[in-house]
């Protein structure tokens, strides 16, 4: 069964919480799914391997493969 977008970044937000960051889901319109990310601001998050579009690139695979109307993620 298909995720909701709310559900994909649940998931990922469990991701990214062990460092002290979070990610939400602000809005989908028009096929763009809108989505916060904001990390901790300590020096570990710097070296993070994770980059913002790499993050954004797993999030549009994950939306994609559960919800085919949105084709496009924007982190704000």
């Amino acid at each position: 069964m298909p995720l909701s977008p709310t559900d994909v970044v649940a998931q990922f937000h469990q991701m990214v919480a062990s460092d002290g960051s979070s990610l939400s889901l602000v809005a989908v319109e028009n096929g763009c799914a809108q989505v916060r990310y904001q990390t901790s601001g300590d020096a570990h998050c710097e070296t993070c391997v994770l980059t913002p579009s790499d993050l954004r690139d797993m999030l549009s695979e994950a939306f994609q493969r559960n919800d085919r109307g949105i084709r496009e993620v924007e982190m704000v």
